[in-house]
């Protein structure tokens, strides 16, 4: 996949036991399985009828998978979620880039009691961003500095997000642009 992510279709075919309980999940990353981590989404197969189990056999789901800057892996589960068993896995869905920004987020904010904006995102790296920006396309005439930061599982509170729930969040930076002039546009 490219850029920030983008739909999968995950295929079945064949499953000769189907039941009501059975689901398809998405685990990140690829190297982790329904038995050591949740799912980062997940999706009931269609409900069977009673004269129709051939209606879940096969078929397709179509899942939005958002760059999580790791690879990640689907699995078909049955005997619902509580006690799950693998049923098959997908080959391994990974992305283009996995350092680019995500998240962006600009917000209001006041620095020296002046109007400003600050602008915040996640990359997978800890890089060391700068951000430029001024009132015409390309020419960025002023720059922000960059504050960036992380937090790992041992900063979680408790179970199961140090572990089960658990995705790394990347590094996260922001910056505050100033000097801006009251309607004006700007570019980054």
């Amino acid at each position: 996949l490219s850029g920030s992510g983008g739909y999968v279709n995950v295929s079945w075919g064949d499953y000769l036991y189907p039941s009501a309980v059975d689901w398809i999940g998405l685990f990140c990353p690829a190297s982790e399985t329904p038995y050591t981590r949740g799912p980062v989404k997940f999706r009931w197969l269609p409900m069977p009828s009673a004269n129709n189990l051939s209606a879940i056999s096969m078929g397709m789901m179509s899942f939005h998978v958002q760059n999580l800057r790791t690879d990640c892996r689907f699995y078909l589960m049955s005997n619902g979620a509580q006690y799950p068993l693998i049923e098959a896995e997908s080959n391994v869905v990974s992305f283009s880039q996995y350092n680019i920004p995500s998240g962006v987020h600009l917000a209001l904010a006041a620095s020296n009691g002046e109007p400003s904006m600050r602008v915040s995102w996640t990359t997978k790296d800890a890089v060391r961003p700068l951000v430029r920006y001024g009132t015409q396309r390309g020419e960025y005439t002023h720059t922000a500095e960059v504050v960036s930061w992380t937090y790992t599982a041992s900063d979680m509170a408790a179970e199961p997000a140090r572990s089960r729930g658990w995705i790394d969040p990347g590094t996260l930076h922001t910056a505050v642009l100033t000097d801006l002039q009251p309607n004006s546009e700007y570019y980054y």
